[in-house]
């Protein structure tokens, strides 16, 4: 393999691909990428995966980058269909928002449908039947006026839950089209248990080392099995420390990241604090306050604290 594709494929190893149609959403989407760069760092997030070098298969390209990302932003704008009817471009077998979409759907990723502009999600009568499943897939909206920003926090907190459980998509997500069916390839579903496999041999071979050093210890009456010693520990950063919470304290401004938690779940917004290095104070903000449900605002800086019966806050100790 040359240099030029192994360059691009190591540029495609990451954790959430941007799927959009350029004539359709091209500025917004490219605001959602920053604020995702942002949050998750530069090398997890692409939004030009069609950027395939020259005298490359692009359908066999994108299947093999994709099956090293988790999660698919679906960018859909009014004009993503590409014209009414049969002569829409999402029906044409070559193009690419299709191929990326139908390839997603193959390798197993999760889908996050994002509606921007004021589009509606398609009806099933106007896609492929390959893609006919995005339609039932729950989507999230991202306006870019006012709204912005707690719409990102709304799609980095479902992004975040995804990549922290590393939960697969339901089978009936998942659609085969006639050319994955006609390719004659593994597909992206059987790919994965070869881990599976490896591991149980693993397993089998372990276990019979242990009966076999049992069987040979047990020829000795004062034999045992040794002890195992703990290894030594990683060398971590040490935990950071939190404040005490100030109940009746707002600390306004400083927001990176607002999201929804649970009622009275006020160790949940302090946990998430703690554990991202980027945050140096939060604020639970209980229900029927800025939204129906309680919120958790995480923020870059320490903002001076005032009285307010919303909120509950706290700062880390670095």
């Amino acid at each position: 393999m040359g240099v030029l594709i192994e360059t691009w494929f190591k540029l495609m190893s990451g954790k959430i691909v941007l799927s959009y149609r350029r004539s359709d959403s091209d500025v917004i989407t490219g605001r959602i990428r920053d604020n995702l760069a942002n949050h998750y760092g530069e090398d997890a997030v692409f939004m030009d995966i069609d950027s395939i070098p020259l005298g490359f298969d692009y359908r066999e390209q994108m299947r093999d980058a994709l099956s090293d990302n988790k999660v698919m932003i679906a960018v859909i704008g009014p004009k993503w269909l590409g014209g009414r009817g049969k002569d829409a471009r999402i029906n044409a077998n070559n193009d690419p928002v299709r191929i990326e979409l139908e390839t997603a759907f193959q390798q197993g990723m999760r889908i996050i449908p994002v509606l921007v502009s004021g589009a509606t999600m398609p009806k099933a009568s106007d896609l492929p039947q390959s893609l006919q499943g995005l339609c039932y897939i729950n989507a999230g909206e991202v306006d870019g006026g006012r709204d912005f920003r707690q719409h990102m926090s709304r799609l980095i907190y479902a992004i975040d839950q995804i990549l922290k459980t590393g939960e697969s998509p339901p089978s009936k997500q998942a659609s085969k089209t006639e050319s994955a069916a006609n390719s004659g390839e593994p597909s992206g579903s059987s790919r994965k248990w070869v881990p599976f496999v490896l591991g149980s041999v693993c397993l089998v071979v372990t276990a019979a080392g242990i009966l076999t050093y049992r069987s040979i210890s047990s020829t000795s009456p004062d034999s045992t099995l040794p002890v195992a010693t703990p290894s030594a520990p990683r060398h971590t950063a040490p935990a950071a420390q939190m404040s005490e919470r100030e109940d009746g304290k707002d600390r306004r401004g400083g927001d990176y990241l607002c999201f929804d938690v649970r009622i009275d779940h006020i160790e949940d917004c302090e946990a998430d604090c703690k554990a991202d290095t980027k945050c140096a104070a939060w604020t639970y903000v209980r229900p029927a306050v800025i939204s129906p449900n309680a919120r958790c605002c995480m923020k870059s800086v320490i903002p001076a604290a005032s009285d307010n019966t919303c909120c509950v806050s706290g700062t880390k100790i670095r």
